[in-house]
């Protein structure tokens, strides 16, 4: 019992150790990035309604109320920013528009002038110029900024700025990570979204949250954004109408049509392109609500996930499937629900690849034991081959309806006992070694004749063999095979016999006794120990006509005789008083077999 215990938890660590070096591989190399992203930007959004943002969109109808987009001077912006301030002023208004360098003196001084003169405070967009790519894979800043561009130079005096930059998700191209505040070479860039939070609470006379430079954060999207921000046409407001409640409230303009390339990809609506100043707006919002995502570290994923897949592979492969199913069940059960409680508090674990790795390490399960069922089953089958003939096994497997009952049936059988004669004088006299061979050739031999007729081979009694035919299946013409069976044996013992007087010096003979009736065959024993046999007075008069037979002799009964009687030669033996039996039993000696 120790050592099935002992090679049963190393096979479950060894299990344990594959699934999760396997898992670690694969959450190291975040195979599942993408599934992870797809599973949680739909968790990651929720209906949102704010008065604080405006998006003032230079659209399709503006566009054709003042001209193609390149056309316009910087006198269009100057005017819209002096109707937005004339009366009742936004706290904020932001130009997601690079107003890099200069156009024409006038105009420009016009916008300058606007900005410089407002009550609201100006924040313009800039862009950061890397010297390489930012690895969008992990967004972990290589690179070094190799410069800025920023407002025309007058402009930037007077107004705040911060980088519009889009980091793009490699694994689709999807804007859902946000910057607040990036360092490079010791300096520092406030993001476009992050001046434009931190100049209104500052305006408002708010504390606001000072993120660590380079730390990466989520973007927590409105399900809709069009419904979630009030959306008015640049030409409106350039034509004079201006809300009341804009006053107090962040206003962000940008482009809001497809022509001027200011348009991503987002998790909102998959295939649905996003306008620049909705990134924002999204962005700026969840600054406001501190609702912004902050990432699970990969490292305490990780380690999470290499506890679980091993712990659970561990357990579940010593146990019953049922048990396992259940514990898997549960695993899984609790991350989801570790998941929701992450959620609530705004952090983002990614458990959708890990519970990919728990199901996967689950049907490993589910094959290797089915592997080990297998590998079992055929070693049973195999080891059944030695007691049974082998198309009494394939029968047995075939079978749907054949079930081995506890206990024993009423059967019509024959029954044969063999034994070699003198088998103890016969070891004194030999070594150990020389007794085993010749036993080995004999229950070869024994073995070999049984199973040839479609016998079954009961058991072996020291140097007996017992064989009994029609058991557990039917057998077609068993008593006369039962016979044939015996006569097998006496022939080749003829064999037996000659090489072992060559080798050792001794004769070797069996006697053999078959009977014909009825008798209890099943599994019969205890609860500790079961054994398929056969029992009755079928089988004791078998085992008498065996004893009695001499060397050479094959008995069977005058019941097995009438039955078979025109297919043997035999010869009337006489009538034996045998041990256990009232009355003698006529007994005949088969000497031959009619068509042999």
């Amino acid at each position: 019992m120790k050592n099935y215990l002992k090679e049963k938890g190393l096979k479950g660590l060894i299990f344990s150790f594959s699934c999760t070096f396997l898992g670690f591989i694969l959450l190291i190399l975040d195979a599942f990035l993408w599934v992870n992203n797809v599973l949680m930007d739909d968790i990651y959004q929720e209906p949102k309604k704010t008065s604080d943002i405006f998006i003032i969109g230079i659209d399709d109808k503006s566009l054709e109320a003042l001209g193609p987009y390149n056309t316009w001077t910087r006198e269009y912006y100057a005017k819209v920013l002096d109707n937005l301030t004339s009366t009742k002023a936004p706290t904020v208004i932001a130009f997601d528009i690079l107003f890099t360098g200069e156009s024409d003196l006038e105009n420009d001084a016009k916008l300058c002038d606007s900005a410089q003169n407002s009550p609201s405070t100006i924040v313009c967009a800039s862009n950061l110029i890397f010297g390489d790519v930012v690895d969008n894979t992990s967004f972990t800043l290589k690179s070094t900024v190799k410069g800025v561009s920023y407002p025309y130079s007058s402009l930037n005096e007077v107004v705040k700025t911060g980088y519009a930059n889009a980091l793009l998700d490699s694994s689709d191209g999807l804007v859902r990570k946000i910057i607040p505040v990036m360092e490079f070479d010791n300096n520092i860039y406030e993001s476009f979204s992050y001046s434009i939070y931190k100049e209104y609470n500052k305006k408002i006379g708010k504390d606001y949250t000072k993120y660590k430079n380079n730390d990466i954060f989520r973007i927590n999207y409105s399900a809709n954004p069009q419904e979630s921000y009030t959306v008015l046409s640049f030409s409106d407001i350039y034509n004079g109408f201006v809300p009341d409640d804009i006053e107090d409230a962040i206003v962000l303009i940008g482009a809001y049509c497809a022509g001027m390339q200011d348009s991503y990809y987002t998790p909102i609506n998959r295939g649905v392109l996003n306008y620049g100043v909705e990134v924002h707006a999204n962005i700026i919002d969840s600054y406001l609500k501190n609702n912004i995502i902050s990432d699970v570290p990969n490292i305490i994923i990780i380690i999470i996930g290499i506890i679980i897949l091993f712990v659970l592979a561990f357990i579940i492969y010593k146990s019953k499937f049922i048990l396992a199913s259940i514990l898997t069940i549960f695993v899984i059960v609790s991350l989801i629900i570790i998941q929701i409680i992450l959620y609530k508090n705004y952090y983002y674990f990614p458990i959708f690849g890990l519970i990919i790795l728990i199901i996967l390490e689950y049907i490993a399960y589910i094959a290797i034991k089915y592997g080990e069922e297998l590998i079992s089953r055929y070693k049973t089958i195999n080891l059944f081959k030695k007691y049974v003939a082998p198309q009494v096994v394939d029968k047995a497997l075939k079978a749907s309806d054949y079930k081995v009952n506890v206990g024993g049936v009423r059967r019509h059988i024959a029954v044969l006992f063999v034994d070699i004669r003198g088998f103890t004088p016969l070891s004194e006299s030999l070594e150990p070694e020389e007794v085993v061979a010749i036993l080995n050739e004999y229950l070869t031999l024994t073995t070999k004749s049984i199973f040839e007729v479609g016998g079954t081979l009961d058991k072996f009694i020291g140097d007996a063999t017992m064989a009994i035919f029609n058991a557990p299946f039917d057998l077609e013409d068993y008593p006369y095979k039962a016979v044939k069976a015996a006569w097998l044996i006496a022939k080749g013992s003829e064999d037996i016999d000659k090489i072992s007087y060559e080798k050792f010096g001794r004769h070797v003979s069996f006697g053999i006794g078959v009977n014909l009736g009825y008798a209890v065959v099943g599994n019969i024993g205890s609860n500790a120990r079961i054994d398929y046999t056969a029992i009755g007075d079928t089988v004791n008069t078998a085992a008498r006509l065996e004893a009695n037979a001499k060397a050479g002799e094959i008995l069977i009964s005058d019941t097995l005789y009438e039955e078979i009687k025109t297919r043997i030669k035999a010869e009337f033996y006489g009538e034996l008083q045998l041990k256990g039996k009232a009355q003698p039993v006529k007994t005949y000696k088969v000497i031959g077999l009619v068509n042999e």
